[in-house]
């Protein structure tokens, strides 16, 4: 069995993985695919500079890409339907609250006021204190 969200599947035979793939379907604000320059940039980001930040790995999980696969195109909006990114796993824990740090610039929605995040319109995060109260909670 496969499950997952709209575009992130978990594979049991991929124990720990999960494949983010291209689908090419408008979710909020954007199409959902994928550039081969995300597809090449992941993999060597998550070996090359994360193992060297310097965090706190108990309030931030990094899911590191380990590898993907580009359709080979000369043309990249051709490939970029075709793309797919292997990525470690995150299952939060019981209670634990979530924040998706693409949430947060996610804007433009009909109906939200021009250049305001729709976290910040749907939860009236309209002053500092508010969203600075939001993250801590």
């Amino acid at each position: 069995m496969i499950y997952g969200t709209y575009r992130t599947v978990v594979v049991p035979e991929l124990p720990g993985m999960a494949l983010k793939l291209a689908i090419g379907v408008k979710i909020s604000s954007s199409l959902r695919t994928i550039s081969h320059f995300t597809a090449n940039f992941g993999p060597r980001f998550s070996l090359e500079v994360v193992p060297y930040l310097n965090i706190d790995y108990s309030v931030l999980f990094i899911a590191r890409e380990t590898a993907s696969a580009v359709h080979k195109s000369a043309d990249p909006e051709v490939a970029k339907h075709l793309t797919t990114i292997l990525r470690e796993e995150f299952r939060p824990t019981e209670g634990e609250a979530l924040i998706l740090c693409a949430a947060l610039l996610e804007m433009d929605h009909a109906g939200a006021p021009v250049g305001i995040s729709a976290v910040e319109h749907i939860f009236n995060l309209n002053t500092p204190e508010k969203r600075a109260a939001f993250l801590d909670r």
